[in-house]
């Protein structure tokens, strides 16, 4: 039920050496900037329950632990025993138990040895990514990770529509393995526009509510606590929106500037007064790998409703040239496994909405980003996947890019760019 490792070796007939680590957990999204002066992840010493069946262990083993100040002895049953970080020597009923100490050396390896970094001294944390969108008269379900030194006392979801915080509705949640909890919201709260939810947990006779970690629960008298993760609520068929130049500004990847064609990266107003886009500009394409390219990533709560998607919808692009009065861009959507399905549009100097058929898309590179070093390696990288299209639930973000081979003659010449504000997903032919 743990995140840690563990090892099992065969000692002899019906004898195994089983060691187990403790527990790690992000309390943090370890893609963000690194920072030694922010906890990032959590070592815990838990004690979790496992299963081992093997064919000459059976069902009835023993377990004694060997490694030094480990005084856990699981009791098994079944092959399932509550196990504690720590060397242990399994025995099957039966088996000759070998005259062995901790100190025994085994391949060169004292039996009772075992190294493991002590468990982080830090408060109970809730770790959650909301969904970006949920349907209108549907369930859905909230997964939060409870990371602890021990097992809480219980954990609880106070959900309500935005607005209407008289009407907030308390949902116990349920372990569901390691350290997560979950519990399904009820159709009847999921109505168009904004639901709002916060987590407690209860332990020690105290409640802290998050993502604020707030004394006490949203149904106390006096809960000052402000702070809820919000989902929007949207009706079926709803277009799913892939990029916007204002939502994703952190979610873009970028090349690496040296050794690289000469660009310029801008955020620019938009089509709309409160729009953003982002601007990309390359001032020549003679220097090496003659291509340029952005690529964006979508984030797991912005992943919901991909399972849903139809493969004959229509991608819509709203974009527009950056330097002249008419280029020409590739966007693609790019999957989980490096698949890219890309079309080209011809832009002009005024914003345009282009509406693609995602079954008109065809396979297109890869550009490795930020750059692969050494810088022998290939560039730009092509999947060798036989699929005739797409797989719209494996989508993992979009590439906006511009290279030498999309002009010919003097079209070549001079600076080429793009102004890309978003990029949606229209269910509607």
């Amino acid at each position: 039920e743990g995140t840690g490792a563990y090892f099992l070796d065969r000692l002899d007939d019906g004898v195994w050496r089983l060691e187990v680590y403790p527990a790690a957990a992000w309390v943090v999204d370890p893609f963000t900037r690194p920072s030694l002066a922010r906890e990032a992840a959590r070592v815990l010493w838990r004690t979790r329950s496992m299963r081992i069946t093997l064919p000459d262990l059976g069902p009835d083993f023993s377990a004694q632990p060997v490694n030094a100040g480990n005084e856990h002895r699981p009791q098994v049953q079944a092959g399932t025993f509550d196990v504690r970080p720590g060397a242990y020597v399994l025995t099957a009923a039966g088996a000759a138990h070998p005259d062995w100490t901790p100190e025994t050396v085994i391949g060169r390896r004292r039996l009772g040895a075992f190294v493991a970094p002590p468990s982080s001294e830090a408060p109970t944390a809730v770790v959650h990514a909301p969904p970006a969108e949920v349907y209108a008269g549907e369930p859905f379900t909230v997964f939060a990770d409870v990371v602890s030194q021990v097992p809480v006392d219980s954990v609880a979801l106070f959900v309500r529509k935005v607005g209407e915080w008289r009407r907030t509705l308390r949902l116990p949640m349920e372990p569901a393995g390691a350290f997560v909890y979950q519990v399904q919201v009820p159709a009847e709260r999921t109505r168009e526009g904004l639901v709002e939810y916060a987590v407690s947990v209860y332990e020690n006779g105290q409640v802290r509510t998050f993502p604020g970690d707030d004394l006490g629960d949203p149904y106390r008298w006096d809960f000052t606590g402000r702070e809820y993760w919000q989902a929007q609520v949207v009706a079926a068929g709803t277009p799913l929106l892939l990029f916007d130049g204002r939502r994703d500004l952190e979610h873009v990847l970028y090349p690496h500037p040296w050794e690289y064609v000469r660009f310029q990266i801008d955020i620019v107003s938009g089509s709309e007064p409160d729009r953003l886009a982002l601007s990309a500009v390359v001032q020549d394409f003679t220097p090496s790998p003659h291509h340029f390219a952005l690529r964006t990533f979508l984030p797991e709560g912005q992943r919901t409703r991909l399972g849903e998607a139809a493969s004959d919808g229509v991608l819509r692009i709203r974009a527009r040239a950056a330097e002249r009065a008419s280029d020409r861009m590739e966007v693609a959507l790019v999957e989980r496994d490096g698949t890219a399905w890309a079309t080209v549009v011809e832009l002009k100097d005024a914003w345009q909405e282009f509406a693609i058929p995602v079954s008109e898309l065809r396979p297109t590179p890869l550009a490795l980003l930020p750059r692969p070093f050494p810088q022998f390696l290939p560039y730009l990288w092509e999947s060798t996947s036989t699929r005739e299209g797409p797989q719209l639930a494996e989508l993992d973000g979009l590439q906006f890019s511009v290279g030498a081979d999309l002009f010919q003659g003097d079209e070549l010449e001079g600076a080429h760019g793009f102004e890309i504000e978003r990029v949606v997903l229209d269910h509607k032919p």
